[in-house]
């Protein structure tokens, strides 16, 4: 089940007000906000302002209670509006930290050639890049956020950066799989972007590593201090069908023939 922990500040409170006052324009703006402080484990908003009066806390999303406070009230919701307003914090925050992440993961890669066939200018590489960092707060990116943050809380880190932990693999084997949200509603499988990968892994406090090609310029997928056997268990479980399964059933046949006719040959 995913766990979502976020700052929460006098800023971060103001910015996921706005964000649900936008996609739940019908519902009283008293009625919101107070449902939002039962979201993130406060009785009242009254008592969520006074918690973050000198500062950022840190609280974890549940959106049940934030459900029932509106629907006692009559409204009844997509729970994912209250969800994708606290990974919109959370996002925010990684981005601030770490500016080079894109949709597309870490930075956009190579210059690419335009329709008259030119390669695009400095200019326009990073006017596509800023693009493409804005697209991180899109509903369907925060939703990839979401399924990729539920796979990676279940992979052990590691003290060093390991070979076969790229972000590529890892969303991959994310946008097929599944996760609860604490309500009870269902993601994926769908589709995963690379950055919201490697943001989700941000988050949950992995370090990762960048890579060059082999003509010097920035890989847009990264490695991750994450344990290698981890993953394997969880793609195979994940993709049954999957390169690595399938890998791991032709092993296991092999070692089941070499160990029959060793004992044959007795």
């Amino acid at each position: 089940m995913l766990e979502l922990r976020i700052p929460l500040s006098q800023d971060t409170g103001k910015r996921m007000k706005i964000r649900l006052g936008k996609v739940l324009p019908d519902v009283k703006s008293s009625h919101r906000v107070e449902a939002l402080a039962r979201g993130l484990g406060f009785q009242t908003n009254a008592a969520m302002r006074e918690a973050i009066r000198a500062g950022e806390v840190f609280v974890l999303a549940d959106g049940r209670p934030f459900l029932a406070y509106l629907r006692e009230r009559g409204f009844h919701i997509d729970v994912m509006h209250f969800y994708r307003a606290v990974a919109n914090v959370a996002v925010e925050r990684v981005v601030s930290i770490e500016a080079r992440l894109s949709l597309w993961g870490y930075g956009i890669g190579r210059f690419q050639r335009r329709d008259d066939g030119r390669r695009e200018t400095a200019s326009e590489h990073h006017a596509r890049f800023l693009a493409q960092q804005e697209q991180l707060f899109s509903n369907g990116a925060l939703d990839e956020f979401l399924l990729s943050l539920a796979l990676l809380q279940r992979i052990p880190a590691t003290k060093t950066i390991r070979p076969g932990t790229g972000s590529y693999r890892l969303k991959h084997v994310a946008e097929n799989s599944r996760c609860e949200l604490p309500c009870g509603t269902l993601l994926g499988p769908f589709y995963v972007s690379n950055g919201a990968l490697i943001i989700a892994a941000v988050h949950a406090g992995f370090h990762y590593k960048a890579h060059l090609d082999d003509f010097g310029f920035e890989e847009v997928s990264v490695t991750f201090n994450m344990a290698k056997p981890a993953i394997d268990d969880l793609d195979c479980e994940i993709r049954p069908n999957g390169a690595c399964a399938q890998d791991r059933r032709r092993m296991a046949e092999l070692q089941a023939h070499r160990r029959s006719g060793y004992g044959a040959s007795l």
